[in-house]
């Protein structure tokens, strides 16, 4: 599996909308696009999503983690891919 590129998001607040976007510069056929977390320990935190577009409405911590953007076409020997971590800071609430 090749690396192009590794991206960390930071400092992101719990509750922030966040879209990250994998985009494919060429390929014949063009690759199919595939988002994967890797860092997840349990079955209910695994995530597939087909499609350039990973997205949240409103991150949580439980959201943290690493995530891959793999491209594959089918032709080349292995697929490549983007690798983003996602760190997520918990949101306090202040109480008067």
């Amino acid at each position: 599996m090749q690396r192009l590129l590794h991206i960390i998001v930071f400092g992101l607040q719990e509750g922030s909308a966040l879209s990250v976007t994998c985009q494919s510069v060429g390929g014949s056929p063009a690759p199919r696009l595939l988002w994967k977390r890797l860092s997840a320990s349990e079955p209910t935190e695994r995530v597939a999503v087909a499609g350039p577009l990973l997205a949240w409405a409103a991150v949580s911590r439980q959201a943290a983690g690493r995530y891959a953007c793999e491209a594959d076409n089918g032709f080349g020997p292995v697929p490549v891919r983007q690798e983003v971590d996602v760190e997520v800071l918990c949101k306090y609430i202040f109480q008067t």
